[in-house]
């Protein structure tokens, strides 16, 4: 049994996506706008706004699990401004009545804290930084989920996960019923992803498109990163024929997880790894597509 596809776009989608980024500083040597942006927004908000968001630095990525849920839950298409009303006035109980049947563990507690500490930082992280580029965002997320809502009637579920996310692959299974896709731009080129009972929420890097014909193609770099390591080219041929763990390349590369999970998420950038979640345990297996597609890359920008 195959599960259903759902294809949404939204301004709040992206300004949770570039807060989450701004306030937990997660994969940015990885990200496209990397360390420079985050200076950037710095001294474009107020001192006393980046000091509260400081203070929120160490919490659990999982909130913004909750943070995508109700947004999603409430209106796949809604406005910056009604959700965060929204959010602000619904009463705590029925919130989390709402997300209870997608997050067993959660606790009232939890989900007042949740609410109470981060919708004010949001409501100010949307006047002071993103209602000034949301403008021009919106029109190239529309595009695209236009696009993939297309290709839904055309692909099956399975495949459209694959190509929209550049390598995440979630086989049917009879606890996944619904899988909702979203383009966003801040993360780009990594994918974020939140599991919940019975859906996942997936928000898959988009580009912007690149004018300068003579500049190299950000594809194209991501993959001369990936490459020009040993280590990730001895990580290429370790899965070029079986599924793996984390553990599995630390044991056979003898290097920690969290070096192995660094080269692993270069390599993802670069669309060369497939990442495999139907399980609890992410697992590995290279992607035959991101290496023609190196190729075709390299070709177009030498213009062969």
């Amino acid at each position: 049994m195959s599960y259903e596809i759902k294809v949404y776009h939204s301004p709040m989608y992206e300004l949770l996506c570039s807060f989450l980024i701004y306030s937990t500083r997660k994969w940015t040597e990885n990200l496209d706008w990397s360390n420079e942006w985050l200076d950037e927004v710095t001294q474009q908000l107020d001192p006393d706004l980046v000091q509260r968001i400081e203070k929120i630095h160490t919490w659990e990525l999982t909130d913004y699990d909750i943070l995508y849920l109700w947004t999603v839950l409430r209106d796949p298409y809604t406005d910056v401004e009604s959700c965060l009303t929204y959010l602000e006035e619904t009463p705590m109980e029925e919130l989390y009545e709402i997300a209870l049947p997608y997050i067993t563990d959660v606790t009232l507690s939890e989900a007042t804290r949740i609410r109470d500490g981060y919708i004010p930082l949001l409501r100010a992280w949307n006047t002071q930084y993103f209602v000034g580029i949301e403008h021009t965002l919106i029109p190239l997320l529309e595009e695209d989920a236009a696009e993939k809502r297309l290709l839904s009637s055309k692909m099956e579920p399975q495949d459209l996960v694959e190509y929209a996310t550049n390598g995440v692959v979630i086989e049917p299974h009879e606890d996944i019923h619904t899988i909702v896709i979203m383009p966003m731009i801040h993360c780009r080129p990594v994918n974020y992803y939140s599991r919940y009972q019975g859906m996942f929420i997936i928000q898959y890097a988009i580009d912007i498109p690149e004018t300068n014909e003579d500049q190299v193609p950000t594809g194209l770099t991501r993959f001369t990163r990936a490459l020009s390591d040993e280590k990730r080219l001895r990580i290429l041929r370790y899965l070029a024929h079986d599924l793996r763990t984390t553990s599995d390349i630390a044991n056979m590369m003898q290097m920690t997880p969290e070096a192995v999970s660094s080269n692993i998420r270069t390599l993802r950038a670069a669309g060369l790894l497939r990442t495999h979640l139907n399980d609890s345990n992410e697992r590995f297996s290279i992607r035959l597509d991101g290496v023609a597609e190196m190729q075709l890359f390299l070709e177009s920008y030498l213009r062969l």
